[in-house]
């Protein structure tokens, strides 16, 4: 039970990061369009 959560947990945390990055590079890219307007 205590692996699963571990798991569950690694899981969760990998999407976290997947998340942020996805959100910084579209930030960025919004960014790079709000400059160039």
């Amino acid at each position: 039970l205590k692996n699963e959560g571990y798991k569950d947990y690694k899981f969760h945390l990998r999407g976290a990061i997947v998340g942020t990055k996805f959100l910084a590079i579209v930030s960025l890219f919004l960014a790079g369009i709000a400059t160039t307007i």
